[in-house]
């Protein structure tokens, strides 16, 4: 059985295409966690990643067609990010999947008015493919830009979510999850260590 905070989105990655990703928790364990098991919860995970709107009709709209299209592109993406940090070479398929998931047209970008300030809004998808595109845009922006050497991975044992990370300094994509948790399981390890007769 699985930890239901287990179950909830992850945006830590600072990248669309990271937080897709992240839809598989605890994925080095023997018991990784599905985040989108039914097309409604990619519904969901559309509207949350502000990729589609929040209506009934977008629920809808989401087939399991769709949920297996993102589940491919994920997995598509999880390899092709790990083979980047490891310098390896990526495979064909997955270059094509990205590819042919981003050459849907959707439209460009818009600008909207914040406080005095012009800022870049994302396009708006018109349905879950749309969505894909969006995703898939962003991960060949990021695998093919500076950002690319900046990808950094979880040091939490029974986590492997990635992130950009500029500084180099960051070891978990959440201080405040595993990060606590890692330093409290080291301390735990720590006392039996030092008490091996104490009650845990």
């Amino acid at each position: 059985m699985t930890d239901r905070a287990n179950e909830d989105f992850r945006w830590d990655g600072g990248r669309r295409s990271l937080d897709l990703i992240a839809t598989i928790g605890n994925r080095p364990t023997s018991a990784p966690v599905e985040r989108l098991p039914t097309p409604r919860r990619l519904a969901q995970w559309l509207r949350d990643a502000g990729l589609t709107g929040r209506d009934a009709a977008t629920t809808a709209a989401v087939t399991d067609a769709d949920l297996a299209h993102f589940v491919g592109l994920r997995e598509a993406l999880y390899r092709l990010v790990r083979a980047a940090r490891a310098g390896g070479a990526p495979e064909a398929s997955d270059v094509a999947l990205v590819n042919d998931a981003a050459a849907v047209q959707v439209r460009p970008p818009q600008m909207r008015a914040a406080a005095r300030a012009l800022v870049r809004a994302a396009p708006p998808a018109d349905g879950p493919r749309d969505a894909l595109a969006l995703v898939a845009r962003d991960a060949i922006e990021l695998l093919t830009g500076d950002d690319a050497a900046h990808i950094g991975v979880c040091a939490a044992d029974d986590c492997e979510l990635f992130f950009v990370d500029p500084s180099g300094r960051r070891r978990f994509c959440s201080a405040a999850a595993c990060g606590t948790r890692t330093r409290v399981a080291a301390h735990r390890a720590r006392r039996r260590t030092d008490h091996p007769d104490a009650a845990t």
